[in-house]
């Protein structure tokens, strides 16, 4: 298969990472990109809004500095200006949509005229877009009868019902926002291939169901790549619905904190990748054997009993996924006795020695990161997991430690 024969959006993607002299050897191999093929593999378009007009800023060669033209406003000349040599080549193209009224119709006519002049186009409408039924139907019917090889991207924000739409096969990404209202979940057709996100922003558990149980129905072929979830108490039902559907990317913000029965059991995501939470309380629900890359708030104490209540709970939870490569950790610790801060810190610290494939480790704690021997402490954690090339952290007093290429920086800024 030639290269010009994949979708836009692909090639664009491929060729973005590529200098001018791989471009030429890209062009030796394939046959098929020769002239006006090349410099189709070499554009790169950016349009955005301001005030109220829709404007390219600026079209760049990959591998080159220079902006071809900038400042090229569309609003009352773009038929009569419109660049020619754009029409034929392959353009990746940003319109960023406006809640204002107005705003989101000259959205809406400079997507037409897009879909109409460029014949080999991505387009990526984010935003803050805003759609009612009458707003989101006619995006859909643009789309719908866009040339064959246009693909398009979207983040639009669900403003109430939308009734029984299909999204186009051309739509490979969409990003979905739910407000206080969790509205409908559109259609897609059998043979749709889109990477849908979904960003749920409260809401009544019954809803969020309903919601994820059509998302499940009408996305036999979709990738629902992340799920957020914001404010949703956290239900058992709700538990057993994010196991089945087996996201790859769940995000939980103050879930636990508006859930007045917490769940009674955890879930086991086989395919879970990425996870970000708010609690280690959220965290310790989930057990993955393919998680990646884990982001969560760590709130601990010392105890009357003299333990740091946290600690052997987030062991714990690590130790549940055992392919961790990635742990970013917000630290909140209440009332932690200064003579005690270098044990709790080598304690922290030895939480991750089990997870032999991690390779960064990022800590941001709101109290002293001090002790003696934390740097023979983090030489020893370098020793003992042999991917790690990244260990940094850091206090609001300025006190920072850093492990990179088996070696300690400490200091106090």
């Amino acid at each position: 298969m030639h290269i010009l024969h994949l979708s836009p959006e692909v090639i664009s993607i491929t060729c973005q990472g590529l200098e001018y002299r791989d471009l030429v050897c890209l062009r030796a191999t394939c046959r098929a990109l020769t002239g006006p093929a090349t410099d189709a593999i070499r554009v790169k378009a950016w349009m955005v809004q301001i005030y109220s007009d829709c404007v390219i800023n600026n079209v760049r060669a990959i591998g080159e500095e220079e902006s071809i033209f900038q400042d090229y406003w569309f609003k009352d000349r773009f038929q009569h200006h419109f660049p020619q040599w754009l029409e034929g080549n392959l353009v990746d193209v940003r319109l960023d949509m406006s809640l204002d009224h107005n705003q989101k119709e000259d959205g809406l006519l400079a997507l037409k005229h897009l879909a109409s002049k460029l014949a080999n186009a991505h387009i990526d409408v984010v935003g803050d877009y805003n759609v009612d039924k009458n707003e989101f139907k006619q995006l859909v019917e643009i789309v719908a009868t866009s040339t064959p090889n246009m693909t398009f991207g979207a983040k639009i924000y669900m403003n109430g019902a939308i009734g029984i739409f299909f999204i186009p096969d051309k739509v490979t990404r969409l990003s979905i926002y739910y407000g206080r209202s969790v509205g409908d979940f559109p259609q897609f057709s059998p043979t749709s291939r889109c990477q849908v996100y979904l960003e749920i922003l409260g809401g009544d558990t019954e809803q969020v169901l309903d919601l994820l149980h059509n998302a499940r129905q009408n996305t036999r072929n979709l990738s629902l790549a992340k799920v957020t979830l914001k404010d949703i108490p956290l239900t058992d039902p709700l538990m057993s619905r994010l196991e089945t559907l087996e996201f790859d990317s769940p995000k939980l913000e103050g879930c636990l904190r508006s859930t007045p029965i917490p769940p009674t059991k955890g879930i086991t995501c086989k395919s879970m990748k990425e996870l970000v939470t708010t609690s280690l309380e959220e965290f310790s629900y989930f057990t993955s054997p393919s998680l990646r890359d884990v982001r969560l708030v760590f709130t601990d104490r010392w105890s009357r009993e003299g333990n740091f209540i946290g600690l052997q709970r987030l062991k714990e939870a690590l130790e549940r996924c055992p392919s961790l490569t990635r742990v970013k950790i917000e630290a909140r610790e209440h009332n932690l006795d200064s003579a005690d801060t270098e044990d709790y810190w080598r304690e922290l610290f030895v939480c991750f020695v089990h997870l032999e494939d991690l390779e960064a480790v990022i800590i941001n704690s709101d109290s002293p990161i001090t002790g003696d021997c934390l740097d023979t402490d983090l030489i020893f954690l370098g020793k003992a997991l042999p991917r790690l090339h990244t260990f940094c952290a850091t206090d609001e007093f300025g006190h920072s430690y850093e492990l990179g290429d088996g070696e300690i920086d400490s200091e106090y800024l």
